[in-house]
């Protein structure tokens, strides 16, 4: 598989991931709201790193693939909030539906140019 497909790949299954859950200040939690690996069986919520390191767990190599669907977050988020990408998703004010949205468009281009 190509990098560009394992990359549209992860941040799918990150995206959806996060439909189902979302957090801060933590990569996950577990249904009782407790601090979790994101690899954990238990977790039922995920930040938005978080859920791309679950997501990237199967890739042939998930360093590049997860620097790889990182870069592409980062091109969406708007240039006056943070650029780290833990940073970002952690803002009092963020939304499940921001980065539900950031997702979506770095899918989106992606999916354009592949």
């Amino acid at each position: 598989m190509s990098l560009l497909f394992e990359t549209v790949k992860a941040l799918r299954e990150a995206r959806r991931l996060i439909k189902k859950g979302w957090t801060r200040r933590a990569f996950a939690r577990d249904k009782w709201r407790h601090s979790v690996a994101s690899d954990s069986p238990r977790a039922a919520c995920f930040c938005a790193e978080g859920a791309i390191n679950r997501a990237v767990a199967l890739a042939a190599d998930p360093c590049t693939v997860k620097d790889q669907a990182i870069i592409q977050l980062k091109k969406h988020i708007p240039p006056y909030q943070p650029q780290n990408v833990v940073s970002w998703n952690d803002h009092p004010q963020r939304t499940k539906q921001e980065v539900v949205r950031v997702f979506t468009k770095a899918i989106q281009m992606l999916e354009s140019i592949g």
